[in-house]
């Protein structure tokens, strides 16, 4: 009867600390008996979560009630990080990591590194990472893009690539002001 009960206690053991520690990849809410590729509704990679409106609209709705531009990067294994726009540690940051890279001058506080996206592509940078899916909740679309407008040279739009690392590719997904889903690719490698 010991070693029965010594078992069941292990096993429960196990299930508690190893069972909740797999985590989610995507996003995607996990069952402990089902692998994250099997889930239909799940990307399997960042090739895939890039390419999938379905999915994003998903992530996108987690997050459409927030009142500041709020990302959610997926890394190249999937793992969520969340990004706010403002200043904050992310976009010290990103100040630091632009300074090494040559995209920001050594002195002050750019205003376009409190943005989610330069965030995020510092955060690229600084790990290493060559692709990631980002969704994000402003209808206005990555930086503000407008369909159509010039790319400033010190914009948002123009520093994103800048700040990638060279060969990266981030893929960002929004719903516009009508609601209809969008994306668009930003490719690192000029620095």
């Amino acid at each position: 009867m010991r070693k029965l009960l010594f078992v069941v206690v292990l096993a429960t053991l196990a299930w508690v600390f190893v069972v909740p520690s797999c985590g989610t990849k995507f996003g995607c809410d996990a069952a402990p008996a089902r692998a994250h590729a099997d889930d239909a509704s799940c990307p399997a990679d960042s090739d895939q979560a890039a390419d999938d409106a379905i999915w994003a609209a998903a992530r996108l709705d987690t997050i459409k009630d927030e009142h500041v531009t709020t990302g959610l990067f997926y890394d190249e294994d999937g793992h969520q990080h969340d990004f706010v726009s403002g200043r904050d540690d992310d976009a010290d940051r990103a100040v630091d990591i632009g300074r090494d890279a040559g995209v920001f001058p050594d002195r002050g506080h750019p205003v376009v590194v409190d943005h989610v996206e330069i965030k995020v592509a510092a955060a690229m940078r600084n790990a290493d990472v060559l692709g990631g899916v980002l969704v994000i909740n402003n209808s206005g679309g990555p930086c503000g893009l407008i369909g159509g407008s010039e790319v400033q040279p010190v914009s948002c739009r123009a520093l994103v690539p800048e700040l990638l690392p060279r060969g990266a590719t981030l893929t960002v997904w929004w719903a516009d002001k009508l609601g209809e889903l969008q994306s668009t690719v930003f490719s690192g490698g000029t620095r």
